[in-house]
């Protein structure tokens, strides 16, 4: 993670206990917040736009779409970096979140509209709670162990490209990615978190917590987004 030559940065290895500790508590709490900030500007869509006319914008070529959410995929963290360049101050990496707080929520709107509308709240709420219990034990199993999952670094870029790839062949081709591709995405983004997590305990820096909270951020909705699919599958069934 690039501290931008920030002086006021310093290693959490070099940092007394009760600095560790805090670098750690303000990285959580603003993941804490940009969740909030997430489910309340989704709630705030669905009850003044509705879910209908959300799912005929998407619908409206399903196709052009996907692709176009792809692409938004592919380039989010492009524009995310740009902002953060050309501010690179503790105002910018909280523009930073809030950028990604709206584009989390565009990239979920067509999941969660469509679960809403033909499986009812019930199935959004079990994939919240499946979502935040698993998050809890990663994070558990990573604090308690004090283990350094850097290692999976490789298998985290190999996932990524190839469910991009994936993904990509889908859309063009159009077929259907089932309940294997959904847990695959699932573990991936177990991986993420565990990698991200063990970073922030061993090797976060303090003054780029706001960072290391949009890292865990997009890692949860990730989570949250192909559990919801899961969930999604075994009720159709």
């Amino acid at each position: 993670m690039n501290d931008y030559n920030n002086p006021y940065v310093s290693n959490i290895s070099s940092c007394s206990k009760s600095t560790r500790s805090a670098i750690v508590s303000r990285v959580y709490l603003n993941l804490t917040g940009a969740v909030v900030a997430y489910a309340l500007l989704v709630a705030l869509i669905f009850a003044s736009v509705g879910v209908e006319p959300i799912l005929q914008l998407f619908a409206t070529g399903a196709k052009a779409t996907g692709l176009i959410i792809l692409a938004l995929c592919f380039a989010g963290p492009f524009i995310g970096n740009a902002i953060l360049k050309a501010f690179p101050t503790r105002a910018g990496q909280y523009a930073v979140l809030g950028y990604y707080v709206v584009f989390e929520t565009i990239i979920t709107l067509p999941i969660l509209a469509l679960a809403a509308q033909f499986f009812g709240p019930s199935v959004i709420w079990t994939a919240v709670a499946l979502s935040i219990s698993l998050f809890l034990a990663l994070s558990a199993v990573v604090f308690m162990t004090r283990a350094d999952f850097s290692f999976l670094r490789a298998a985290i870029l190999f996932g990524s490209i190839g469910s991009f790839v994936v993904v990509l062949v889908a859309l063009l081709f159009g077929f259907s990615l089932g309940v294997w591709f959904s847990a695959a995405m699932v573990a991936l983004a177990c991986l993420y978190i565990l990698y991200e997590t063990s970073q922030i305990m061993r090797d976060a820096e303090e003054g780029l917590e706001v960072l290391y909270a949009i890292n865990l951020f997009t890692s949860v909705v990730m989570l949250f987004f192909y559990i919801l699919r899961l969930v999604m599958a075994m009720n159709r069934e």
